[in-house]
């Protein structure tokens, strides 16, 4: 089951793309977190969602968001990934133990052993704002989604 709106977001550390470890606690108290949960880097929806992301990545700065992607890809395979699409925020591997982080939020989908495209939305206090899903198999969400779902909880 996803996690839900008011609830405390589940910790985590993960290494990025550069191997840097991020922890979301790095960003307590101070700033909100979009966590972007994808299911493959290198497929087609990932790759347009992502690269939409990226190209508006000063949207979520100026309301002083972190942007997160999560994924079960090991960090080589996003380093190579992040270059390739030119992307300027950190992509996290939730490669081992698989999918553990996904899991904790709901959003493992353990047919497929990847997460869910689904983005969560966490106050600077840890609890979640907003669940963004994706409506069907296939489909992206869209950067205007994202930010329209930023743009709520900020006016909340």
């Amino acid at each position: 089951m996803t996690i839900e709106v008011g609830q405390l977001a589940p910790p985590f550390a993960l290494r990025d793309q550069t191997e840097r470890v991020v922890n979301l606690a790095d960003y307590a108290e101070r700033t909100y977190v979009v966590i972007v949960f994808f299911p493959f880097a290198f497929t087609g929806a990932s790759h347009v969602e992502l690269q939409e992301l990226g190209s508006g990545i000063e949207t979520f700065e100026e309301a002083g968001a972190q942007l997160l992607g999560v994924s079960c890809d090991s960090p080589f395979t996003l380093a190579r990934w992040a270059t390739e699409l030119d992307l300027a925020f950190p992509l996290l591997s939730d490669f081992w133990p698989h999918g553990e982080v996904a899991g904790r939020y709901g959003v493992l989908d353990l047919t497929t052993g990847a997460a869910s495209r689904t983005t969560i939305i966490v106050r600077p206090d840890g609890t979640v704002a907003d669940v963004l899903q994706q409506r069907e198999p296939g489909t992206t969400r869209t950067f205007a989604e994202h930010r329209d779902a930023l743009e709520r909880v900020l006016s909340a």
